[in-house]
């Protein structure tokens, strides 16, 4: 099987690798480009772009809960330092029984400590059948936002990468990309990450100007930009994405927030 498999630190790498590229003549009828706003979720490219580059608000307000965007973005932003007392001979406060004691570390200390926090890798698969309405993949994805949100909001940091992988119609080439969306050290950003993981354009404008522009990937992929199948795939994606707790649309599929915790900490 060839593999071919791109993988890009993070959305401004992904970016400039699709403004430099030229496109392949297979993909001369370049979908990301003439795709229809029912196809795609945005009336272009450049519009989609725009979202790309400077955040969703208008998919960020689908995040439904008791939460407004600003307040969701407070509750899931990084843990709070964890300070530890301790006696010492200067501090802030007197240790009582000490200082009649005669110790001479009689003073109550504050310093802040180091904790190691728990980091997860996960990847997500963004291989969409062309007959999935973008409805159903707004629906579906914003379940995974929250599992996310859901996962760093009980102490573990996630490194979130999201991409695709799909095979040609003869079944001899594999091909795919991954784009870091998201660090462990950093806060989520809801109004710009919403759109790399749920917005229909960031597969079918920006993942589809990949493929058009990717001179390695084999003619045949123009016929439908690939098949999806995940039985195919998926291995050649958990061997690129080593140590990724890796999971697909179609996995996820009708699955509540809950349900897809789980389905990412036991993949």
């Amino acid at each position: 099987m060839d593999v071919l498999f791109h993988k890009f630190a993070n959305m401004s790498e992904y970016h400039r690798y699709l403004e430099s590229g030229k496109v392949q003549p297979a993909f001369k009828k370049e979908s990301s480009r003439n795709g229809s706003k029912s196809f795609t979720g945005t009336s272009s490219y450049s519009a989609a772009d725009k979202l790309y580059l400077w955040g969703d608000e208008e998919t960020a307000k689908r995040l439904d809960g008791n939460y407004s965007i600003k307040t969701m973005i407070r509750k899931y932003a990084a843990t709070k330092p964890t300070t530890k007392k301790f006696v010492s001979v200067c501090g802030a406060v007197p240790h009582v029984p000490n200082y009649i004691a005669g110790i001479p570390t009689n003073m109550i200390a504050i310093k802040r400590v180091k904790v190691k926090e728990r980091v997860m890798d996960v990847f997500f698969n963004m291989c969409i059948d062309c007959t999935v309405s973008t409805e159903e993949i707004i629906t579906t994805t914003i379940e995974l936002f929250k599992a996310i949100m859901s996962i760093e909001s009980n102490g573990t940091r996630v490194n979130l990468y999201v991409g695709e992988a799909v095979i040609n119609k003869s079944y001899d080439q594999v091909v795919g990309m991954a784009i870091k969306i998201k660090n462990a050290t950093q806060p989520i950003d809801i109004v710009k990450m919403v759109y790399p993981l749920v917005n229909p354009s960031m597969l079918r404008r920006h993942h589809f100007r990949w493929m058009e522009i990717t001179a390695r990937i084999k003619e045949n992929f123009s016929d439908g930009y690939g098949r999806v199948n995940d039985k195919k795939t998926m291995p050649y994606v958990k061997k690129e994405m080593r140590n990724c707790h890796c999971v697909s649309f179609n996995e996820i599929r009708n699955m509540t927030c809950d349900s897809i915790v789980r389905t990412i900490i036991d993949n």
